[in-house]
């Protein structure tokens, strides 16, 4: 997520992004930092779920803790002109979600592979994983009823000229809100 930080301005911020403020109060001290499904890591020197990593070995084993968690969420998008539609469906089974009482779907359209000249000590920094769109009605995800297991959800964007199709991917997660 980005995020303004004291007097710097990113250029990356959607207004959606107002909405996760709450998770870090009035101090923004977990910019920059690494969060992966919320995990709580032991070991790791910071409190957690946001943590400062400074070696790419680090960033890889907290990911792949993260891919040990099964999805069951499909995103299928198609661009047509400037618009791209999405269409994400899943299958719970009887386990994935136990004892959940307030399943939401977030959807996201991130970029990668983005030139950008804000950062001190480079000419350019490609930034990866850029949130330019949450798809879902707010930050939080949209509410989700698997008690017939299936589920189906449709969204629409608007791609602005500044995007790049080819370098877009679609996130989409089931969380417990």
């Amino acid at each position: 997520h980005h995020l303004d930080y004291k007097q710097h301005k990113d250029q990356f911020r959607i207004p959606e992004e107002t909405e996760y403020e709450q998770l870090y109060g009035k101090s923004k001290t977990f910019v920059p930092a690494i969060a992966v499904d919320r995990i709580i890591v032991s070991g790791l020197e910071d409190p957690g779920p946001a943590y400062f990593i400074a070696d790419g070995e680090a960033v890889t084993k907290l990911v792949d803790l993260a891919k040990n968690v099964y999805s069951f969420v499909t995103a299928e998008p198609k661009v047509n002109g400037t618009q791209m539609n999405v269409k994400v469906s899943g299958h719970a089974g009887t386990n994935e979600m136990p004892l959940q009482t307030d399943l939401r779907l977030t959807t996201w359209l991130v970029e990668d592979g983005i030139s950008s000249k804000q950062q001190q000590g480079k000419d350019t920094y490609i930034q990866n994983g850029v949130l330019r769109a949450v798809l879902s009605s707010n930050a939080w995800g949209d509410a989700l009823n698997i008690s017939a297991y299936d589920f189906e959800k449709t969204y629409s964007v608007d791609l602005k000229p500044e995007w790049k199709a080819n370098n877009m991917r679609v996130v989409s997660f089931v969380s417990n809100y």
